[in-house]
Order: structure tokens, then C-alpha cells, then sequence
């Protein structure tokens, strides 16, 4: 530490006097006042990367949530466990042609209540309300001539819509691929409640409907 340093900390009367105590004295004052700069120093560092990280992880959370259900699904499809899971603490297993209990699971974890024998693909015309153009958030169900309430069709949710070309595309179970693009003329669309609209795109996901930990 240069002499003009020590002077700032314990005065310049202190090299004055020639007397040893004295300088000890002065030394031990020093190298007190150099540690609890350096404590502050660190502290002071370690508040501001708190701080930031804290700030990151807020930034990253929300991102998180703001993506709405449909992206949450779509992740857990990429990992079979994950999804299995998913459905089963939503209340409808992954079992054999499996669209309908993926839509039914993606409606509660939004805060929703699907259709009853929402299995059966073709019952989800009944859900919510019609909508004559498709939109980002609405349930899509494939007409393929099957009466409602019978098997063969299929259901899913829109999440793109190419009107110039007459397509959209469809999230869904038992598909293939977890997205895939259909002709709007081949589906009938129902829009779900305003507030499970809102978890499936992005606004808001119901806490009361948060994911059991197993």
C-alpha cells in the first residue's frame, strides 16, 4: 500500500513520531482497514451477481410460463416418460389411439374441463364454440365422414394458420410428429373458453392445475 494510502486511513500524524509501538500500532491499522475494503469490495460484487442472476432467472421463468400450455405439451413429446407422466396426472392416460387423451390432458393442465368420452376424437365437436375460420389456440377436429361420437376421426389444436394456402398446423397426439400441416377444408374448428384459450397460448397458466411431481 503506498504512504499516501496509510495517511488516508489513519491520518499523517502517525508518521510524526519515530516511536516502534506507534508504527505497529499503525500497521496493524492498516492492514484492518485493507481487509475490510476488501470485504466490502466482495460483497459488494457478490450482491450486484445476485442481483443478476436473480434477474435471469425472473427473465427465463417468464418466458417459461409465458408460452402457454401447447408449447409445454409440445416439449413433453419430444420425451416419452415426460409425456406419459403428463397425461397420467392429467387424468388421461396415453393409451391406444391417443389423440383425444392428449387433447383432454392439454384442456386440464390449461384449466379446462374436455368433453365427456373425450377419447373418442370425434366428440370434441361439442366442445367449446364454433369458429368458422381457424385460429391460433381453437381445437381442430378431422371430419373424414365420421359421425360424432364414433371412432376414426382425429383432434388436435391450431397453432399455425396459412390461410393463402388453406392450411394449418395441427398439435396432436398419435400423429407421428407432434405438429403437422392440414387442410383447413378437412377439419371443423371450436374455439375453447376465453380462460383456457388464454393458459393454451400463452397468458397465463392456472396455478391450481401445476403438474404433480412423481
Amino acid at each position: 500500500m503506498a504512504r499516501r494510502d496509510v495517511r488516508a486511513v489513519v491520518g499523517p500524524e502517525a508518521f510524526l513520531s519515530p516511536s516502534p509501538s506507534i508504527r505497529r500500532r499503525t500497521e496493524m491499522m492498516v492492514h484492518v482497514a485493507i481487509a475490510e475494503r476488501r470485504t466490502i469490495t466482495v460483497n459488494s460484487l457478490m450482491k450486484y451477481l445476485l442481483a443478476a442472476v436473480s434477474g435471469a432467472t425472473a427473465i427465463l421463468l417468464f418466458s417459461l410460463a409465458d408460452q402457454g400450455v401447447l408449447a409445454m405439451a409440445a416439449r413433453y413429446a419430444g420425451d416419452r416418460p415426460t409425456l406419459i407422466r403428463f397425461m397420467r396426472d392429467m387424468g388421461h392416460p396415453k393409451i391406444g389411439e391417443w389423440c383425444g387423451e392428449f387433447a383432454a390432458s392439454v384442456i386440464m393442465r390449461a384449466g379446462g374441463s374436455p368433453p365427456a368420452d373425450a377419447a373418442v376424437a370425434s366428440n370434441w365437436r361439442g366442445y367449446g364454440t364454433p369458429d368458422a375460420t381457424p385460429h391460433v389456440g381453437d381445437v381442430a377436429v378431422a371430419d373424414r365422414g365420421v359421425p360424432t361420437g364414433e371412432t376414426g376421426s382425429h383432434v388436435g389444436f391450431v397453432t399455425d394458420v396459412d390461410l393463402k394456402n388453406g392450411t394449418f398446423t395441427l398439435e396432436s397426439g398419435n400423429a407421428g410428429n407432434i405438429y403437422t400441416t392440414r387442410k383447413i377444408s378437412c377439419f371443423s374448428f371450436r374455439t375453447p373458453p376465453s380462460n383456457v384459450l388464454s393458459a393454451l397460448i400463452g397468458n397465463g397458466v392456472p396455478p391450481r392445475t401445476a403438474l404433480v411431481a412423481r
